[in-house]
């Protein structure tokens, strides 16, 4: 059987490819070089003499063997026959179990799923709505107290300071809220302005009733009522306000002691200053100890928010009072001249002071942290007298 394919080898190979084949052929039968034209009918002639010579050996295939492919051609119906008869039943019953997959399982969950789909955009969209709903209804609360006829109050900043706490609070659960047009110009004509001005009533009222011991006594509830409605409108604004009234009396009492650095005589005024306005910052400090919120305090709350340390507000006043303090008078001293002589010969002058003057600076006598940091600030001078 090998030796009647011997001839058509090429074909049976399992790389054949007609294409290849044809152009193989007409290269085998194109080798005059002498001429430019293409010679096609030698290679139709070729394939078409091959064709003749398979079915002529096919016929004489059967001929030879009639009984033998009979036979064959009968086994090859009845296996089929067989392998047909045998698993109708269960192809029918697969057909059957999966058309029923389809109808019963699959195509109901498609549904379902886009069913599934469509819910949970109009699920999105209905908390949007009722987000927006909510927001606009602050706002009018807002819009409301702003167009009364009543001024501006520590109260009334109080309750505005809420609303626009509840607004943020909105906000920041629903971060699509932002991208309602209603509510950009909402924010743009009403609650930004607004929000601005409480900002500015509640640390300009707070910088009044602590400008001074006396104020601040008088005003303690409205006190309170400033620094709560601050950290309701934002924890960065309670602390940054109560910062910036604290270094507002750190400025004045660091120009002060630093004049006396030309003239020493004028010191123990300039301490009474330090320590008045010490003990206006201890005060305020016992304030926020006194005023509680959840779980903490107001201290605690200002504490933990001062970078890059914790800082208490009377840590925050001594520390920048002493830290200014000291880099001037170590300039000044270093310069030399009479200046660094009389500073030299007036140090024991200078802690004298302090420690009298410190006992001003608190109603009890917890100042000898605040006492020794002043102390540090003309440790140059014990030190080079060393």
């Amino acid at each position: 059987m090998a030796d009647d394919l011997e001839d058509f080898e090429a074909f049976l190979e399992e790389d054949f490819g007609a294409s290849q084949f044809g152009n193989d052929l007409l290269r085998a039968t194109n080798v005059d070089s002498a001429t430019s034209e293409l010679d096609i009918d030698t290679s139709i002639k070729k394939i078409n003499y091959d064709i003749g010579e398979i079915e002529s050996r096919i016929e004489k295939l059967i001929n030879d063997n009639p009984m033998q492919i009979l036979d064959q051609v009968s086994k090859t119906r009845s296996l089929r026959s067989t392998a047909s008869d045998g698993l109708r039943p269960s192809l029918d019953y697969l057909d059957m179990s999966y058309q029923r997959l389809q109808e019963e399982v699959l195509e109901p969950y498609a549904k379902a799923q886009k069913l599934q789909n469509v819910l949970s955009k109009v699920h999105q969209t209905s908390i949007l709505l009722r987000d927006a709903l909510i927001y606009i209804h602050l706002v009018n609360n807002i819009k409301v107290l702003n167009d009364s006829k009543t001024p501006l109050s520590s109260q009334k900043a109080l309750e505005l300071a809420s609303l626009h706490s509840q607004l943020k609070l909105g906000i920041d659960q629903s971060a699509n809220l932002k991208s309602l047009g209603l509510i950009k110009k909402l924010d743009m004509e009403i609650v930004s302005p607004s929000r601005k001005e409480v900002l500015n009533y509640l640390t300009s009222s707070l910088s009044a009733d602590c400008a001074d011991c006396d104020r601040l006594k008088e005003n303690k509830e409205n006190i309170v009522t400033l620094i709560q409605a601050l950290y309701n409108l934002s924890p960065s604004d309670f602390s940054s306000a109560l910062q910036n009234v604290i270094l507002s009396h750190v400025a004045p009492t660091v120009q002060a002691l630093i004049k006396t650095i030309n003239f020493v005589k004028s010191f123990p005024p300039a301490m009474q200053i330090a320590a008045r306005r010490g003990y206006v910052v201890q005060q305020l400090q016992l304030i926020l100890r006194d005023a509680k919120i959840e779980n903490s305090t107001f201290l605690n709350e200002f504490t933990s928010r001062m970078k890059p340390k914790p800082l208490t507000p009377r840590e925050l006043y001594w520390k920048g009072v002493a830290g200014d303090f000291k880099k001037d008078l170590e300039v000044s001293y270093k310069r030399g001249g009479p200046v660094g002589k009389v500073l030299e010969k007036s140090q024991g002058f200078l802690e004298q002071t302090i420690r009298k003057n410190m006992i001003h600076s608190s109603d009890s006598d917890d100042y000898s942290n605040d006492m020794q940091t002043m102390l540090n600030s003309i440790s140059i001078l014990t030190t080079e007298m060393h």
